[in-house]
């Protein structure tokens, strides 16, 4: 698939997961309970606007985009999974970053995984569980929640871990922070950041 936008609507589980596919702007709505969406692209791609579709929407289905290569994944627009259950992963991590600009993340699970600096700060964000990898040296992961989140187990990874870059996780409303997996920066350098100021513990 080559293309500016590439718009996908249907019923069950679909996967467009060629290597070559390259758009700058997806978005779907995969309309049956629990059915998935799983894309991967060539280079940098965003969540983002096409046709009269925002997004990526399911019914409590997992939602899976990998940019591959040294390519970006951006949120203008949501992805959303219905937020009681279903899985969002995000994969930079070949040789990107994960970025949000307006868009947010809406799902029980949240998997990041990066080798850039990854900014996820769009304050409707509202996952259960967050984990992270972020790989290169001194790159920071930055998160924010719009209630509880809690920092634990997504797939196979466990937690938040930084290769020496900063870890920032805000909980905002009356939302708390907690930990049911660690949060490394690998310990000689990187700070970690637990906010719940707004209303929290």
């Amino acid at each position: 698939m080559i293309a500016d936008k590439l718009l996908v609507l249907a019923k069950n589980s679909s996967t467009l997961d060629t290597v070559t596919n390259d758009v700058n702007t997806l978005a779907a709505n995969i309309s049956a309970p629990a059915a998935t969406f799983d894309y991967k692209d060539a280079t940098t791609v965003d969540i983002g606007t096409a046709g009269a579709t925002d997004g990526i929407t399911t019914n409590a289905g997992n939602i899976t985009v990998t940019a591959l290569g040294a390519g970006d994944l951006t949120l203008s627009k949501d992805a959303s999974a219905g937020g009681a259950t279903g899985t969002v992963k995000l994969d930079a991590s070949a040789g990107g970053a994960v970025t949000e600009t307006t868009g947010a993340v809406i799902a029980d699970k949240l998997l990041v995984l990066a080798k850039n600096s990854s900014t996820l700060d769009t304050v409707t964000n509202d996952v259960n569980t967050l984990a992270a990898n972020i790989s290169a040296s001194a790159a920071s992961l930055d998160y924010k929640d719009a209630t509880t989140v809690d920092i634990g187990t997504v797939d196979t990874t466990d937690g938040i871990s930084t290769s020496a870059g900063n870890i920032t996780v805000t909980a905002l409303g009356t939302g708390n922070v907690t930990l049911s997996k660690n949060l490394s920066t690998g310990g000689a350098t990187g700070t970690v950041k637990l906010d719940a100021s707004a209303g929290g513990r």
